[in-house]
């Protein structure tokens, strides 16, 4: 009988097991179990999708950086490419100093002591002749030649000469005087963003620093961007002066020398 009874219990056990494998509790734990792999599934397919997107967007970023560094090299092999004299090299006048071939370039330069040069500042006013009138001039040694506001420039030959026509502001009244002279040589000039350079024409023009009088090359070029209307560089400093650019208007030109 004990026998008997030990059976049926354990019969009427197996069985309330497996009813409990169907019971709707069980099931939805199960489907609870199954909508949470679900949701991480499609959180992933939209992180894969995200990271597709922003890959194709920076190939199209690389893209368009490709298409606009190609010109600026090619200019560059192009520029690199050409006889260097008479090429000067100019960064913009208000960041850096400029890059230049010498004008003296395998020569050697007679020793000057500093003690024998003339001591300037950063700002000078300087004499122009022609056409006589005093322009304030920012002085730079980073640059190889000397630089004149220029505006309207005309070239054209005389007796089979290159010759060019321009005009010069006054700076107090604003009136504008017309000069003509002889082409010296021509420059190409670079600046830092443009791939291709920029002819300028190079004539002789006499000034007065302080007390030094010299006649020396001056590129045309429209300077109105600028503050100074005219610029001081190493083919007027060499030998003769130094530049303290602690000072501004340190020396005065003396009006009373005579252009040749």
């Amino acid at each position: 009988m004990r026998l008997e009874s030990v059976t049926r219990w354990v019969c009427c056990g197996g069985i309330a097991l497996l009813l409990a494998g169907c019971h709707p509790g069980f099931r939805l734990v199960r489907t609870a179990e199954l909508e949470g792999l679900e949701q991480q599934a499609r959180a992933g397919q939209v992180q894969v999708a995200m990271l597709l997107e922003e890959q194709a967007a920076l190939r199209q970023a690389l893209q368009r950086s490709q298409e606009e560094i190609l010109p600026l090299v090619q200019g560059l092999k192009d520029w690199s490419e050409r006889p260097p004299a008479p090429v000067e090299c100019l960064l913009p006048e208000d960041s850096a100093p400029a890059c230049s071939l010498s004008d003296h370039e395998g020569q050697s330069l007679p020793a000057v002591s500093s003690s024998d040069k003339k001591v300037i500042g950063a700002v000078e006013d300087v004499l122009v002749r022609p056409p006589g009138i005093i322009l304030p001039a920012r002085i730079d040694t980073g640059a190889a030649t000397s630089s004149l506001d220029a505006r309207n420039l005309q070239r054209f030959e005389r007796d089979g000469k290159p010759w060019v026509r321009f005009e010069v502001q006054m700076p107090e009244s604003g009136q504008k005087a017309q000069l003509e002279r002889p082409i010296v040589r021509q420059v190409r000039i670079v600046q830092a963003g443009r791939a291709e350079g920029e002819r300028r024409p190079v004539v002789e023009l006499q000034i007065t620093l302080g007390g030094m009088v010299q006649t020396a090359q001056f590129t045309l070029s429209s300077r109105t961007h600028l503050e100074y209307p005219l610029l001081i560089g190493r083919n007027v400093l060499r030998d003769v002066m130094v530049v303290d650019v602690g000072r501004k208007r340190s020396v005065r030109p003396r009006t009373g020398e005579a252009a040749p």
